[in-house]
């Protein structure tokens, strides 16, 4: 009796082990995800025969230059007004010069070997209650030079050139007044043109080029 009764346990203890592994085998097994299906898609995958597409970065427009082309003014051989719109203006809220005419070139016919550039002007005190005079105020704002190719020369203002071509020294301008005058250069090299440029700033304010 207890051999049958160890039999049928025996019996059911394999026909469960058997049951247990038929479940197991039938069971299909989960294969691990590959990385990248795991991990978040940032770009679709290319196909065969084409480029794969480039997320560009959206490029940031630079800031737009505070640089002024200065235009360049043709020097005549007269007087006149041909380059109204490329006149040379320099102002502030104290004061103004404004060119009023073409810059031309003029040879002295009392000093031996001097060439001239002649810039016709226009100054006015805007605000400044002492009285001004025209060529101090610009000569100490500003410095010219002449650019050569291998050298420069420092160019300096001309207060005289013969009895038409002058400054007169005496002339001061009062708050809200305005002068003409001229506005001269004594030319180390005739065929060189002129740069004016702006002391404080060292900016280029006037081209005369020839």
């Amino acid at each position: 009796m207890k051999l049958k009764k160890s039999l049928i346990c025996a019996l059911s203890i394999g026909i469960l082990a058997a049951c247990g592994n038929q479940e197991a085998e039938e069971k299909p097994v989960e294969e691990p995800k590959a990385v990248e299906e795991t991990q978040t898609e940032t770009k679709k995958e290319a196909k065969p025969g084409e480029k794969e597409e480039v997320k560009e970065e959206p490029v940031k427009e630079e800031a737009q230059s505070d640089i002024v082309t200065v235009p360049q003014q043709q020097i005549q051989d007269g007087p006149g007004e041909t380059q109204k719109d490329k006149f040379l203006v320099l102002e502030n809220d104290n004061l103004a010069y404004i060119q009023t005419g073409d810059a031309f070139i003029h040879t002295s016919n009392v000093l031996e070997d001097t060439t001239v550039l002649v810039i016709p002007m226009k100054f006015i005190n805007k605000s400044v209650d002492q009285p001004l005079k025209p060529f101090k105020e610009f000569d100490v704002a500003t410095k010219a030079i002449q650019c050569g190719e291998d050298v420069n020369y420092d160019s300096f203002m001309a207060l005289y050139c013969d009895d038409d071509y002058n400054v007169d020294i005496d002339v001061s301008v009062n708050k809200g007044g305005e002068s003409e005058f001229y506005l001269m250069y004594t030319l180390k090299d005739p065929e060189l043109g002129l740069s004016i440029i702006e002391k404080s700033q060292n900016k280029l304010i006037a081209e005369f080029i020839n």
